[in-house]
């Protein structure tokens, strides 16, 4: 289980201003190979992803986060169960609604984005904590026309923290 604070925001956006807002992710985590060097993780996050866009009212996105990354544990595990680890790859992201007040804009925009995440984190025990840093590669905006913008890109930081059940 993973789930944590997303601290979004956007950028590549002319003639807007944004402002960060806090949100959330929560999930599941898959592989990663804890006891090897290298491993492949993979997770399905479901969340909030909000972000104000000054002086039009907050953008508020629900979203399906799904990264796949390369895993590199650092060191040996020591006695304690301590582990430190190194993520980078790829994900994807679709959205379920976007909402900016209270008009609904899914129908307005392409319904996903794809971009790259990069972290480390550690475990200790069945315990751990991960900082994400994620980029979108391909905006969300398509056709959705806030003060002429092209597409828009989003920039998170993420704050994660784990329960691994196996």
């Amino acid at each position: 289980m993973l789930g944590g604070p997303l601290f979004s925001n956007y950028d590549d956006v002319t003639g807007l201003n944004f402002d960060q807002r806090i949100g959330y992710l929560i999930g599941m985590a898959f592989g990663g190979n804890r006891r090897g060097v290298v491993g492949i993780q993979g997770d399905v996050l479901y969340g909030s992803k909000p972000v104000e866009i000054v002086g039009k009212g907050t953008l508020e996105q629900s979203v399906v986060h799904v990264p796949v990354m390369l895993k590199v544990n650092l060191g040996q595990a020591s006695a304690h169960g301590f582990r430190a680890f190194l993520l980078g790859g790829g994900y994807i992201e679709w959205q379920f609604n976007g909402k900016l007040q209270d008009v609904d804009l899914a129908d307005d925009t392409s319904g996903f984005e794809a971009g790259f995440t990069v972290g480390g984190g550690f475990e200790v025990l069945r315990l751990g904590i991960q900082a994400r840093w994620v980029r979108g590669l391909r905006g969300i905006d398509k056709t959705f026309n806030l003060g002429q913008t092209v597409e828009m890109k989003s920039n998170c930081f993420l704050l994660l923290f784990g329960l691994r059940l196996n």
